[in-house]
């Protein structure tokens, strides 16, 4: 038998015995019209139609020495008398005749009104329970038969598919002829799963050659009354009703697995980067846009590049020179837009949308952001949401799967695939070099400068790419990617088109400085004064800046501030000659201008900008907005003569004029190195503080300056994990004192974020033993409102197996589950220690269970869905062992004889 018609009819039997194992099983009703559930008896005639289909399906098949629909040129099994397929096959023929019977047996009763009977109950009087046990064995018996002979004898054949194959494969889904040629071309296709799903994806397409059965079908539903348009399956059992297939169905289905794949790759802060770019200023980078070419640029200009070449374009930039903020430009304006259709129509043979991808990678940000994980997942989100027809064909496997997954167990079910490097790289360059599906792809990618890891294989990855695309119109793929002129870069993009930004920004730069000097009225007074020396600074100003727009920046706002102190033309050139041309000496010479009496409160934003940004979990809590410190979060933290009692019931309005004033505070306070990040759609106490630049963090990172800001809080008891602290768990106060709703979403975020901040607060802080009652209180907080914090990943209750009654409460909380899986070790040995000193049996069992939980990477433990044993840390596993758990437990599930430890030492030595 052809492999092809193999697959198929595979798919078949096994979809075949899921639907009959659940009909047998739950004697649940599967079909329902828009107007409520069928009656008993309809719903028996269309289960007996498509029974009657499946026969038909397998008989045709050539499994039974008739022609085969694929062909018959490759043979794959034996169709003689003791052909195992056939055997297989039989065997569910038989069980669909059987079921069959027990229906054409039952006739109508018209003396009593089925329609008011349970389908439940109905079934249950054709068949006795004897029979239901006997037809679930054989069912069962079936699904290994085919699992452990069919595909793996498909497997061992699937080197001989060919592509020529799918000419016979249903032309009006070319969705799925895509799939299945994915599939072949793949060299991961030789897995049992994969197989599986591609069996029942083959059988699928095949049921919509069947005209006879939905003409059976649609005449049955319209005897009931219903349309057969309109026939739904319930959403609980949508994967049930197999033989009611329709295209619409399939389609839905598709989608669904399509969503959960965008899903998986999406993350919270994928474009929280994008958000905090400055805006350009207006009039300027208008020579992006233009034809003409300018001394910094080769010679190819950058907007003729858009419209008519292909590969790879480098805009090159001294730090601070404003290439995130030319790149946001790039990206916003609709020429670019306008430029990119015109390259995509110039290739007539292709169809395709437009795609545009971009990514901003930021060094202060969370680790998806400064990460090539975190670019490839935002890259292949974005592509695969605007033309969704790429997932299964460059995910074929990992789509497949899932594909698999929701056929088994319905729309309901979760991802449990983990994304590595590898993965996301492999499928990255398959979608650079893909054909199937027609696109014009554009990525944007900024600041490979800001990548954390090796600038080299990122460089290498880009020049691969673009050395592999043919330069003419037809090529369906470029990149414009910006970083600082490291030398990694300038060897990898050499003979690229590119430009270096310092070099035409002269003019945006004068526009800057005359656009913020004339918007003064002091500055104008003085220009109407003596307007040929004012416009000889702003010339001085301009030459000065090497066309770094950071430096300009900082230097027009330290300008001003003379202007508004009524500084004279003189008084304002010894500013500005006091200034150095570079950004360090530049910083170094702002930072003694901090007034002494603010070092302190100075020291203390900074220690908590960076404890924001370094208290950052993993991306599978969704913990919304981390790494990031609020002008308001800054308040309740710092605020003078704070009164929380107060504090509590100010209004929205009062606290946005608080913050007004704090944002004072930040300017005078801090000089140039941080701002606030202001964005349209959030209130003024939303806002972010931050660093004004990549370059001022560097600065004040650096260790040995580091060591000089901790040193103005060091006769202090400032502690910022303790003051941050502090402040959440007052802002959820305030927030259920103001709020008439509880948002359980937001309290789950703030409490992890919290046992992330308690976690770094070592016991060599005074605050070591506060923490504890302060968790506490959250946990009340949680248990009153009913709030779970592990809501948003795999999670199932250590404990499952014992009576609640065992363990205290606070024991069971899901509090103290993402402690555990957190590895925030002090708190589970403090709470572990106040249950052995209650209950020492209690105790012990506990720590025994949470440690074959964590060594044995049950569900509850995979919060960052790792292997088993990697859950498993060294002072956890110490901690447990030192609060009575019993390394000689068995553990479950794998045998009455293998212990927890020598469940972890068989997995530390692989065997």
């Amino acid at each position: 038998m052809e492999p092809l018609t193999a697959l198929a009819l595979a798919g078949n039997v096994m979809q075949f015995v899921e639907f009959t194992s659940k009909l047998i099983s739950r004697g649940c009703e599967l079909y329902k019209s828009t107007d409520g559930r069928l009656a008993v008896d309809e719903e028996l005639r269309l289960i007996a139609a498509e029974l009657k289909e499946l026969i038909e399906r397998i008989q045709s098949s050539g499994v039974f020495g008739l022609p085969s629909r694929f062909g018959t040129s490759i043979p794959v099994v034996s169709t003689g008398p003791d052909s195992k397929f056939k055997k297989i096959c039989s065997e569910a023929t038989k069980i669909a005749e059987a079921i069959l019977d027990k229906l054409e047996a039952r006739k109508l009763d018209k003396s009593r009104n089925r329609k008011v009977e349970s389908f439940k109950r109905v079934w249950s009087q054709i068949w006795s329970q004897g029979e239901l046990d006997a037809l679930f064995g054989r069912l069962s018996m079936l699904k290994k038969a085919i699992d452990s002979e069919i595909l793996t004898t498909i497997l061992s054949k699937v080197n001989e598919l060919n592509l020529q194959t799918l000419a016979h494969v249903q032309k009006s889904d070319h969705e799925a002829q895509l799939i299945l040629k994915s599939v072949l071309e793949s060299t991961k296709a030789n897995n049992r799963e994969v197989m599986a799903a591609v069996a029942r994806l083959t059988s699928r397409m095949d049921m919509f050659r069947s005209e006879d059965r939905s003409r059976t079908r649609d005449m049955i539903m319209e005897e009931c009354g219903a349309n057969p348009t309109m026939l739904k399956l319930d959403a609980e059992t949508l994967h049930d009703g197999v033989f009611t297939l329709s295209q619409w169905k399939e389609k839905t289905l598709r989608k669904c697995v399509n969503n959960s794949v965008l899903h998986a790759l999406n993350f919270e802060m994928r474009p929280k980067r994008y958000e905090t770019v400055f805006e350009a200023h207006p009039k300027t980078f208008e020579w992006a846009a233009k034809y003409a070419t300018s001394s910094g640029l080769s010679s190819t200009g950058f907007s003729t590049w858009l419209q008519n070449e292909s590969g790879l374009y480098w805009i090159s930039g001294k730090p601070g020179s404003g290439k995130s903020t030319l790149m946001k430009h790039i990206l916003d304006d609709e020429r670019t837009k306008e430029y990119l259709e015109m390259w995509a129509q110039q290739d007539a043979d292709s169809s395709g949308p437009l795609i545009i991808a971009s990514f901003f990678f930021w060094n202060s940000g969370t680790l998806e952001q400064r990460s090539q994980m975190g670019m490839l997942r935002s890259l292949l989100f974005q592509v695969f949401e605007q033309e969704p027809k790429l997932i299964p064909i460059v995910l074929t496997s990992l789509w497949l799967k899932q594909y698999g997954k929701y056929l088994t167990n319905g729309p309901g079910v979760v991802w449990t695939e983990s994304w590595t490097l590898s993965m996301l790289m492999t499928a990255f360059k398959l979608l650079t070099k893909q054909q199937e599906v027609p696109c014009k792809i554009f990525f944007l990618i900024d600041g490979l400068d800001e990548f954390e890891g090796d600038q080299e294989l990122l460089a290498e990855l880009f020049n691969d790419i673009s050395k592999a695309l043919v330069p003419d119109v037809k090529s369906s793929i470029k990149l414009c990617v910006s970083s600082r002129p490291y030398v990694v870069f300038q060897e990898n993009f050499e003979g690229c088109p590119m430009l270096k930004l310092q070099d035409l920004t002269l003019r945006d730069i004068t526009w800057f400085v005359s656009d913020r000097f004339l918007g003064n009225g002091a500055f104008n007074k003085l220009a109407a004064r003596e307007p040929q020396a004012t416009n000889e600074l702003i010339d001085a100003v301009v030459s000065k800046s090497g066309g770094v727009f950071l430096w300009v920046f900082i230097v027009v706002k330290d300008l001003l501030k003379g202007i508004r102190n009524r500084d004279t033309i003189p008084d304002l050139w010894r500013r500005l000659d006091a200034l150095p041309p570079e950004l360090e000496p530049l910083y170094h010479k702002m930072m003694s201008q901090i007034d002494p009496i603010y070092l302190v409160w100075a020291s203390k934003v900074f220690q908590l900008i960076r404890t924001a940004r370094e208290v950052v979990v993993s991306d599978d809590f969704n913990v919304m907005d981390q790494g990031f410190l609020t002008i308001s979060e800054l308040y309740f933290t710092l605020g003078e003569n704070f009164d929380s009692l107060a504090a509590k019931r100010l209004t929205q309005e009062e606290l946005n004029d608080i913050c007004l004033e704090t944002e004072y505070h930040i300017t005078a306070r801090c000089v140039c190195f941080l701002e606030v990040a202001k964005q349209p759609w959030l209130q003024m106490s939303e806002s972010h503080v931050q660093y004004l630049h990549r370059t001022a963090k560097d600065f004040l990172e650096e260790p040995s300056r580091w060591a000089t800001v901790l040193d103005h809080t060091k006769n202090t008891v400032f502690d910022p994990s303790w003051s941050m602290l502090q402040c959440k768990s007052f802002l959820v106060r305030r927030f259920l004192n103001t709020s008439n709703r509880t948002a359980a979403h937001f309290m789950a975020d703030t409490f992890i974020i919290m046992l992330a901040l308690a976690m770094r607060i070592d016991s060599r802080s005074p605050f070591y033993n506060d923490k504890i009652s302060v968790l506490d209180g959250a946990e009340d907080l949680l248990s009153k409102y009913h709030v779970n914090l592990m809501s948003q990943v795999i999670f199932a209750s250590w404990y499952a197996d014992e009576p609640e009654a065992k363990f205290p409460r606070n024991i069971r909380s899901s509090l103290f589950a993402c402690a555990l899986a957190l590895d925030f070790t002090d708190f589970v040995d403090w709470r572990l220690s106040t249950l052995n000193a209650q209950d020492p049996a209690a105790g012990k069992l506990a720590s025994t269970l949470m440690i074959r939980g964590l060594a044995t990477g049950c569900d509850w433990g995979r919060v960052i869905d790792l292997a088993p044993f990697e859950n498993l840390h060294m002072k956890m596993a110490m901690v447990l062992v030192q609060q009575g758990a019993d390394l000689n437990a068995l553990v479950a599930n794998q045998g009455s004889d293998i212990t927890i430890w020598r469940y972890i030492l068989s997995y530390r030595s692989g065997s």
